[in-house]
């Protein structure tokens, strides 16, 4: 702001992807500045991005997180496969503040560290969604146990092969 102020000509502009609409301290800050608000559902459907799956469940955080890892694990071992060198990436967002995104990288690598094939039993049990129960069906078809599942998902999820946008050094 500094910097702003020192020349009348100079402007400031600044992009985000998550201003939070519902946060009134936000919104009386950013009211005034927002010049064009174009959300990311609008970016998909001008299609300047990926197609994007959402998947609905009512599993709590920790088991949507391990339900994201067996589809990353289905979309992998799908496209080897297929002869198709890949590897799937996730994307986890706190829904509002940097702080919230550190805890949760740190709560993500409690799970890894945490993680069994007892996870993997408990979401192929319980999954009412069609296309995790599909996952199970190849991991079935190609012989991959719950145990093989946790321990490539330990692997690929290590923590040195994880990085956090937060982290400039890391980014």
């Amino acid at each position: 702001m500094e910097i702003l102020n020192q020349n009348f000509d100079n402007i400031l502009l600044e992009f985000t992807a998550t201003l939070d609409y519902e946060n009134n301290d936000i919104l009386g800050k950013y009211q005034d500045k927002v010049i064009q608000k174009y959300d990311l559902s609008q970016f998909r459907l001008d299609k300047y991005s990926k197609e994007i799956n959402l998947i609905r469940s009512l599993y709590d955080e920790q088991e949507r997180i391990i339900q994201a890892l067996i589809l990353n694990l289905y979309r992998q071992e799908l496209a080897t496969s297929r002869n198709i060198n890949l590897k799937p990436v996730i994307l986890f967002k706190a829904k509002q503040t940097i702080k919230e995104s550190e805890q949760n990288k740190i709560n993500f690598h409690n799970l890894i560290d945490d993680f069994s094939s007892e996870m993997v039993d408990n979401i192929h049990k319980t999954s009412t969604v069609d296309i995790v129960q599909k996952a199970f069906a190849f991991f079935k078809g190609i012989n991959l146990s719950s145990k093989e599942i946790a321990k490539r998902l330990k692997s690929n999820f290590k923590e040195e092969n994880c990085i956090s946008a937060n982290n400039d050094k890391e980014s």
